[in-house]
């Protein structure tokens, strides 16, 4: 349906769409989430592994420390206060490991199938 409601209604903005809608509303979550103060600590973990990556102080290997499968693992941090000390999981090991109740506080420890 075309945005007719500019026509009757001027000071109403343009209704957004598809694929623009989903973009805005993941930026105003990324922008929610860095603002929180509890996110301190994970965001300044997360880009110190990125710094250290790229300075090449820090190696990521070539599959999942926990399946072993091939692919592009990601840094999962079980101590943010020690930042460059991560275990390289997979996607589906890492969501594992946020879902188990020893997870950090903060961190997500939803059972299977759970929404936040």
């Amino acid at each position: 349906m075309p945005n007719d409601e500019a026509g009757l209604f001027p000071e109403l903005p343009p209704r957004l769409e598809g694929t623009e809608l989903v973009r805005r509303r993941n930026a105003e979550a990324q922008r929610q989430y860095r603002a929180r103060p509890a996110n301190a600590a994970k965001l300044a973990a997360r880009l110190e592994v990125q710094r250290a990556l790229a300075h090449g102080d820090l190696t990521r290997p070539e599959g999942c420390a926990e399946c072993g499968v091939s692919c592009v693992p990601e840094a999962h941090h079980s101590d943010y206060a020690r930042p460059q000390s991560v275990e390289w999981l997979c996607r589906a090991c890492h969501m594992r490991r946020h879902r188990l109740p020893e997870a950090l506080p903060g961190q997500m420890s939803l059972q299977l199938g759970e929404r936040p």
